[in-house]
């Protein structure tokens, strides 16, 4: 019934402090508040022990405490105290959201936790500097530490006026001695950029044979492009 895979509003930052705050979300009770350095944080509203709505106990510390049996949960889902016993089996859990506070929301993740945050930023200087980075991390991860960075640096420079020549660079900050997967993500740009050359070429011949007047429709996602030939028309235009 809903998309999961999404961010969601959960509630507006204001409306979670140092008290449980319980409400439901895509059909899961959640339970809502902050830890004593301020973060917010987010799990299930189900004590794995009966069920007891946690949002009915109180935060000791980062913890949440059970009203029922005393059962302590931390911010993670993990059980971190039972009355009346030392080892804590390891499905004494209760499951944990991604929340990451932006613009005066709280923002939850039900989801897959496995479907890890990802953004894609393209530069372009002129004349024919493209800077393409990558960042992907953990959903709802904050901790700069975690954040995975690739950066693929694609200088061009002219040939002719229907040709050019190519130079590919790829940076990463993670594995750094990990030859294997260097070998791996260059070989798979390579192939990308293969299959470019096959359909830039392609389209350059149909180019050669469109009727003079002829314009292509532009998408959306044409924006960036658009917005690059611009700019090179500006600079070519100056005297």
């Amino acid at each position: 019934m809903f998309l999961k895979d999404y961010w969601y509003v959960a509630a507006w930052s204001h409306e979670v402090g140092r008290e449980p705050s319980a409400r439901r979300i895509l059909d899961v009770p959640v339970l809502m508040y902050r830890q004593e350095d301020g973060v917010a944080t987010a799990i299930d509203d189900r004590c794995p022990h009966r069920r007891a709505p946690l949002s009915m106990g109180r935060i000791l510390g980062d913890d949440v405490e059970c009203g029922y049996h005393g059962m302590r949960f931390g911010p993670g889902g993990a059980c971190t105290h039972i009355p009346g016993q030392e080892k804590i089996q390891a499905a004494a859990k209760t499951p944990a959201f991604p929340l990451v506070e932006r613009h005066g929301f709280l923002w939850i993740w039900i989801g897959n936790e496995e479907m890890a945050d990802r953004e894609q930023v393209i530069h372009f200087w002129p004349p024919t500097y493209c800077f393409l980075e990558m960042n992907v991390r953990p959903a709802g991860a904050t901790d700069p530490k975690e954040n995975r960075r690739m950066v693929v640096l694609s200088p061009i420079t002219p040939e002719t006026e229907k040709s050019h020549h190519q130079f590919l660079c790829f940076y990463r900050n993670f594995e750094l001695d990990n030859e294997e997967l260097t070998k791996t993500m260059m070989d798979e740009i390579h192939r990308t950029a293969l299959e470019d050359t096959e359909m830039l070429e392609a389209q350059q011949r149909n180019m050669d044979a469109d009727p003079p007047g002829f314009t292509p429709i532009n998408l959306r996602v044409d924006q960036g492009p658009i917005a690059a030939r611009r700019m090179i028309e500006t600079l070519l235009a100056e005297p």
